[in-house]
């Protein structure tokens, strides 16, 4: 019984582009040749340059789509930019050998049967338009710059072939020049193409991917997380089709776990705003505090005989004072500025020990509700105590 092998769509693409170019490559060429038309035996020049590339095609997917290993932790994903550079020097070299045909054979040259070449020319037209499409969802879908190079090419090649479609009908009415001309046209509008092409791909092979004003709104969105100090460094690679995002900050947390949440809340933030980053590492340096500050809710102001309240958003009372090396100083004893509000005791609490800096808050019961997830959202650390009184925790 054979074994049925799946095929990516990335090589499906590949294999119908290479299929057609074939056709392409042989109609154009063939008939070119048989009826003396200078403009179809450029166009196919043109298709036959894109044959060559889209081998390199299927090579570069190959590549890519290998698992990383030890000597290349991010994949060879680069290999696609390497393609799609090799990819504009194809362009480059049939943009010249067209212009040096129709420099050197202008006005020479005279088509011996024009209804053919019309002929060929509207089927190349019609291949091309399917096949630009195709490639084109195929590259936007999966984001890869060779299918988008190569459906930017076939863009070109369409134009072209329309040239080559209206130089070959000026020979019904005598004009022999037209062929030449649209063969210069043609080799300018391949040669932009290529350039376009080029400068894309060595721009990310030198790791020039995302602009000034997308990584500094990513370090803004990264600021705005209340335990965030400073963005050490923020730096942005592209490979291929994927984009990697590393990033090292600077923090107020103490608690690996809390360091484990702000950095998967960074990336959901980051990939919630720019879906096409592809990996995301987040270095995360805590803070060097001198001292940390605790919270405790108290049932009333007694001073070191404050008891412990058993609630956090109704507590008449904070205690609030710093720890460092195990020794209590600045101890403040402040009344609870949200104990009249109705509603969302616990959340408005739990902003305001934010604002005053707390690491951590002591109570007598876990948090529920709404202040549990605020203070979670703070990445302020609770613990419950068995302690009753400030007294105990003090001594």
């Amino acid at each position: 019984m054979l074994k049925m092998v799946k095929i990516s769509s990335l090589m499906k693409g590949a294999l119908v582009l290479f299929s057609c170019k074939i056709v392409l490559f042989l109609l154009k060429i063939i008939f070119g040749i048989l009826i003396n038309s200078l403009a179809l035996i450029a166009d196919a020049i043109n298709s036959g340059a894109d044959f060559i590339i889209s081998i390199g095609l299927i090579i570069g997917i190959i590549l890519t789509e290998r698992p990383p290993s030890k000597k290349y932790p991010y994949g060879l994903h680069k290999s696609e930019n390497f393609i799609e550079l090799f990819i504009s020097f194809g362009i480059f070299y049939a943009a010249y050998t067209i212009l040096r045909e129709a420099i050197f054979k202008f006005g020479t040259i005279q088509t011996t049967n024009p209804s053919l070449g019309l002929l060929i020319s509207g089927i190349s037209i019609g291949i091309s338009v399917i096949l630009m499409f195709y490639l084109n969802r195929i590259g936007k879908t999966s984001n890869s710059p060779m299918f988008i190079a190569e459906s930017k090419d076939l863009k070109v090649d369409i134009f072209a072939t329309a040239l080559v479609f209206v130089a070959i009908g000026g020979n019904f009415f005598g004009i022999t020049i037209l062929e030449p001309i649209a063969g210069i046209i043609v080799s300018i509008f391949i040669f932009k193409i290529g350039l376009e092409i080029f400068i894309h791909s060595t721009k990310v092979l030198l790791d020039a991917v995302m602009n000034y004003e997308e990584l500094n709104s990513i370090r803004q969105l990264i600021e705005a997380q209340p335990k965030v100090i400073a963005v050490e460094s923020l730096r942005a690679r592209s490979a291929g089709r994927f984009t990697f995002l590393e990033t090292e900050i600077k923090t107020s947390i103490k608690l690996l776990k809390n360091a484990q949440v702000l950095s998967e809340s960074l990336e959901a933030s980051i990939r919630k705003q720019y879906p096409f980053i592809s990996k995301i590492i987040i270095h995360i340096e805590p803070e060097k505090k001198e001292f940390l500050r605790h919270a405790v809710p108290l049932q009333e102001h007694m001073g070191m005989q404050s008891l412990i309240s058993p609630h956090f958003g109704s507590a008449k009372y904070f205690l609030l004072y710093d720890l460092k090396q195990d020794k209590i100083f600045n101890l403040n004893f402040i009344e609870n500025p949200f104990l009249d509000q109705e509603k969302r005791k616990g959340i408005l609490v739990a902003d305001w020990l934010a604002s005053k800096g707390i690491d951590k808050v002591l109570v007598k019961e876990p948090l529920k509700g709404g202040g549990k997830l605020a203070i979670e959202t703070h990445l302020i650390e609770t613990q419950v105590t068995d302690f009753n009184s400030i007294n105990e925790i003090i001594l």
